[in-house]
């Protein structure tokens, strides 16, 4: 790769990684907003039993089961992110010290 190939995708990995987070942040609000309180979350919890796996065979049955699911999702998409924006800040490093 020369320098403007390495200029470009961190550029386009940085964007990416700031999408991924903004996304991730937008859905962690409307989350926020569609679980009012201990009761709504309580029925989502029984709702989704059987439905969705945390773990291995780890079916969310209670509200902190559920809440602890939803968490676990945001930081896996949080992390994608942060890894995308680090490879872009990582190249751009990189082709700042490239001859040419």
């Amino acid at each position: 790769m020369d320098k403007h190939q390495l200029e470009l995708a961190s550029s386009i990995l940085g964007f990416l990684g700031g999408f991924v987070l903004s996304l991730d942040a937008i859905a962690a609000v409307n989350r926020a907003k569609s679980t009012k309180g201990k009761e709504s979350i309580s029925e989502a919890a029984r709702k989704v039993q059987g439905e969705y796996q945390i773990d291995a065979n780890d079916v969310p049955s209670s509200a902190y089961g559920l809440q602890l699911f939803l968490a676990r999702r945001t930081a896996t998409t949080a992390r994608w992110g942060f890894v995308l924006m680090t490879l872009g800040f990582l190249l751009d490093i990189i082709a700042k010290f490239m001859p040419g």
